[in-house]
């Protein structure tokens, strides 16, 4: 089970699954939508968080009281290195392997395909190339976020939603009389992702963040700019890291006023009204100047406002998603916790809408997670939350990578099977 729904939640191998704020003011909050899902409860794990991308960055913010995890991926970060797999002799045993089959011999055409017909080298590490030359997807680090509040009451109106509409995740709740909330998306037009947090009452805000990765990473403090960076092992050089390079910046805008102090690590804002937190990455895959692009992305954010930024994220978004709709009819339940509506399905199917919102969420994972000129969706889509990705989050030829593609060509995304066929 846990199997199927870390294929389901990465968005491989099924199709499952502005805000203004001012001081005193009332706080808008996003309601139930034929193309939203939503829980009453932050994430009790990774695959209750919720997958935002834009083909090459992803993040899965899991909506966290006290502390809030968000997972940071980029489609192209592996491990491993290039190496000579080519097996010429391979195709030598293909008859003996056939004639063995139709015969019926089956476990015999196994053994001398597992004889004969591989790869040269280690291949994928049974799985677990993380640290072999075929190598393995990765997890780019963790962002977390600790929040600090004035009252210790109890939170109430608590809802976490992901809207596919928009591909934004909205998280509202209410603690001590102060209305917070928090918006993310993975920006289509700017590449970097955004996360934007409000309280209705002045300088309620208070929080800290830092990130991490569980290995081959290093921080660092730019003035407020807070740098990860890191190198993966090629699986060649066992005594040092070779491989892949990568950098990762996050970066506060403060609109309307509050201090920032930062130190060991760790970015601290205080007495704020409101944030955007800015976090671009990238890898030496794609750019030989990683860092560089980093910066640029960054720079090039920073400049526009919190309303800017959605609006033109979600007109970009918007040109892929709004070209196909489904309407399948309403029902009650569009009002219920997603896990509660699932529950209920279990027992009485009479629920059209979840089944239109199951669909677009294909439509959503496939959107989200390539990009024309970029890589293919991998078996996990982009997101993982580990470093040894299961099954490596590799390219699956003989189920998964169709499977991710399915949606192109029948939901009007056609151009999305590019990164694929390039």
């Amino acid at each position: 089970m846990k199997k199927l729904v870390m294929k389901i939640m990465g968005g491989c191998c099924a199709f499952l699954l502005l805000v203004g704020l001012f001081a005193c003011k009332e706080v808008k909050v996003k309601t139930a939508s034929s193309t939203a899902y939503f829980f009453d409860r932050p994430a009790r794990m990774w695959e209750e968080t919720f997958p935002l991308g834009n083909g090459r960055l992803g993040m899965m913010p899991d909506g966290g009281l006290e502390k809030e995890k968000v997972v940071l991926n980029e489609i192209s970060l592996w491990s491993g290195s290039k190496q000579d797999t080519d097996n010429p002799q391979a195709s030598y045993s293909l008859p003996a392997i056939r004639r063995l089959l139709f015969e019926g011999r089956n476990d015999e055409a196994q053994q001398l395909m597992y004889q004969t017909f591989v790869c040269k080298g280690a291949g994928s590490g049974q799985g677990d190339g993380a640290n072999v030359p075929y190598g393995s997807y990765q997890l780019f680090g963790n962002l977390e976020i600790d929040y600090t509040y004035a009252s210790t009451d109890s939170v109430s109106n608590y809802r976490r939603q992901l809207d596919l509409q928009e591909a934004v995740t909205t998280t509202s709740f209410k603690r001590g009389g102060v209305s917070f909330v928090r918006e993310s998306f993975t920006s289509f037009t700017q590449d970097v992702g955004v996360i934007h947090l409000t309280a209705d009452v002045e300088k309620a805000l208070n929080f800290s963040f830092t990130m991490n990765r569980p290995e081959y990473v290093s921080l660092r403090l730019e003035g407020n700019d807070l740098w990860l960076e890191g190198q993966l092992p090629d699986g060649v050089d066992t005594t040092a890291c070779r491989g892949m390079k990568f950098a990762a910046c996050a970066r506060v805008l403060l609109p309307k006023g509050g201090s920032m102090t930062a130190q060991d690590g760790r970015v601290s804002i205080k007495d704020a009204s409101e944030a955007i937190l800015l976090v671009s990455m990238a890898t030496d895959y794609f750019q030989p100047d990683y860092a560089g692009q980093v910066s640029r992305l960054l720079e090039q954010a920073s400049g526009k406002t919190y309303a800017t930024l959605e609006r033109e994220h979600i007109s970009a978004y918007q040109q892929y998603f709004n070209r196909v709709t489904l309407d399948l009819g309403s029902s009650e339940r569009e009002s219920w916790p997603i896990d509660r509506r699932l529950a209920a399905f279990a027992q009485d199917k009479n629920d059209p809408s979840l089944q239109a919102l199951y669909f677009q969420f294909g439509r959503y994972l496939l959107i989200s997670s390539t990009r024309v000129g970029l890589l293919p969706p991998n078996l996990q889509g982009l997101w993982c939350n580990t470093i040894h990705t299961p099954w490596n989050g590799d390219y699956h030829l003989n189920i998964n990578l169709q499977m991710n593609h399915w949606p192109a060509e029948v939901t009007n995304l056609s151009e999305l099977h590019l990164p694929l066929i390039e």
